[in-house]
C-alpha cells in the first residue's frame, strides 16, 4: 500500500504543478488585460483552478471574452484547454 501511494504521489505531483503554473499564467494575463482596458472589473480571488472576477454589469460580455482568451491561451498543449464560465450576482448563484 505504501509503495502504491508513493507511485500515485509521484505521478500526480507534476500534473498538479503544471496545472498550478497554468492558472497563474492565466491569472496574470487576465489581470493585465483588465488593467490595460481600464475596466472597472477586478480579479479578486483564485480558488484552485478558478478565477473569481467582480464585474460591473455593463462589462460582463467583455470580461467573458477576456477570460476565454486568456485562460484558454495560457498554455500550448497537445489537447485544448477548455473552461467553464459562469456568472451570477453572487458566488452562490454561479454554481
Amino acid at each position: 500500500m505504501r509503495r502504491e501511494f508513493g507511485k500515485r504521489v509521484a505521478l500526480n505531483a507534476p500534473i498538479q504543478g503544471a496545472a498550478a503554473d497554468i492558472i497563474k499564467i492565466a491569472m496574470i494575463a487576465v489581470y493585465k488585460e483588465l488593467k490595460k482596458q481600464k475596466m472597472k472589473s477586478r480579479l479578486i480571488l483564485q480558488v484552485h483552478d478558478e478565477l473569481i472576477i467582480e464585474t460591473s454589469c455593463d462589462e460582463v460580455s467583455e470580461v467573458e471574452k477576456i477570460l476565454l482568451r486568456c485562460m484558454m491561451g495560457a498554455a500550448e498543449l497537445s489537447v485544448p484547454l477548455e473552461i467553464d464560465l459562469h456568472t451570477g450576482r453572487s458566488l452562490y448563484e454561479t454554481k
